[in-house]
């Protein structure tokens, strides 16, 4: 048992480092105990629209270790403890801070583009949300847990992905915030390349009747919960 947690520790060093980066810039900034978004300094380290307008274009990256409200902290350390250590159990260390990074990059700017691009139109939705900050890493931990979920065997595969596309999709539908849209774009990114690249084409892969079967019964609970929680919380 020993040996085994030495050895995950041992090729997980990028998902250990910066969960304890990340957990110790909130002790040392307060954003562990009070909201970082009621700080003065917080708009200067967060990214969004309002952050690339000003020229602060590094601000995804100095956004990646702040969190709005120390109750994410429950949720975000472990999404992104448990993506980042499966990714790099699975592909190595330099290749999921690679998946990290770059899904963290393509959700944060391509979010901004697409909001920016629906502002145009007029909508209120986005016209609202393009005004928001945002802080956090948990477009490059969605990246890096759809790419280790690629890796796994028929069903589990399609199944595990259809967890995270609904969970995704009824955040963006029902909250419709600037993180949930930077989420979907990430998630669809790191399904889109995940899915072409040779290394993940698995043979017999294909879901079965009885699998489609399962899925649609899934479906249909799903869409009762969502009505349950219409009816609870309009």
């Amino acid at each position: 048992m020993a040996l085994k947690l030495k050895d995950a520790l041992r090729r997980t060093p990028f998902a250990i480092i910066f969960t304890i980066v990340l957990l110790s810039v909130g002790a040392i900034s307060g954003a562990l105990f009070s909201p970082a978004s009621k700080e003065p300094w917080f708009e200067s380290v967060a990214t969004g629209i309002p952050a690339f307008a000003e020229g602060r274009w590094w601000s995804p990256l100095t956004s990646m270790f702040f969190v709005d409200a120390p109750w994410v902290y429950l949720t975000l350390i472990p999404l992104v403890l448990f993506s980042t250590a499966w990714a790099e159990w699975r592909f190595g260390t330099v290749r999921a801070m690679i998946i990290f990074f770059s899904g963290h990059l393509v959700g944060v700017f391509g979010a901004a583009l697409f909001v920016w691009l629906i502002s145009l139109t007029g909508s209120i939705w986005a016209t609202r949300i393009a005004e928001h900050y945002d802080v956090g890493p948990s477009c490059g931990a969605i990246a890096a847990l759809v790419f280790a979920i690629a890796t796994l065997r028929s069903p589990w595969r399609l199944r595990a992905r259809v967890v995270i596309i609904v969970w995704i999709v009824l955040s963006l539908l029902y909250l419709g915030q600037i993180y949930d849209v930077e989420h979907a774009i990430a998630m669809i990114a790191a399904l889109v390349v995940s899915g072409r690249m040779t290394a993940f084409r698995h043979r017999g892969g294909r879901p079965t009747e009885r699998e489609w079967r399962f899925l649609a019964f899934a479906g249909l609970i799903t869409i009762g919960v969502v009505q349950l929680f219409d009816l609870a919380i309009p």
